[in-house]
C-alpha cells in the first residue's frame, strides 16, 4: 500500500507540474516513470536497511509511514485546491519523500562502511 500511495503522490505531482509547463505527452510519461522508479528504489533500499540494522529500519519505516499518511490527507483534498497551491504542495511532498529516501541511503552507506571497517 505504501508503494501504491507513493506512486500516486509522484504521479499526481508530476502531472500537475507537467500540465502547467505543457510538456509533450512522452516527456510527461517519462518524468512520471522516473519519479515512480525513484520511489520504488527507495522502498527497496528501506527493505535492505532491515538486513543491516533492524532499529534503523523501524525508525525509517515510521517516518515513511507518517509521510505517506500526511500525503494521503493532502491527496484527498488536492482536487479542491488552487493550481498555485497544488504546485507548491506537490513540490513539498516530493521534497519530503526525497529527504526521507536520502536519509535511508545515508544510513545504509554508514552501516556498510562500519561493517567493512570491522574486518
Amino acid at each position: 500500500m505504501l508503494a501504491t500511495l507513493g506512486v500516486a503522490i509522484v504521479s499526481a505531482s508530476g502531472c500537475a507540474n507537467l500540465q502547467k509547463k505543457k510538456v509533450p505527452q512522452a516527456a510527461a510519461v517519462s518524468e512520471q516513470s522516473a519519479y515512480s522508479q525513484r520511489f520504488q528504489g527507495c522502498m527497496t533500499r528501506l527493505e535492505a536497511l532491515k538486513k543491516l540494522d533492524w532499529n534503523s529500519y523501524n525508525e525509517n519505516k515510521m517516518v515513511m509511514d507518517a509521510d505517506m499518511q500526511s500525503a494521503t490527507k493532502y491527496l484527498s483534498m488536492r482536487a479542491t485546491l488552487s493550481p498555485d497551491m497544488v504546485n507548491v504542495m506537490d513540490s513539498v511532498y516530493q521534497a519530503k519523500l526525497a529527504r526521507s529516501c536520502q536519509l535511508i541511503d545515508n544510513q545504509i552507506f554508514t552501516l556498510l562502511l562500519q561493517q567493512a571497517d570491522r574486518k
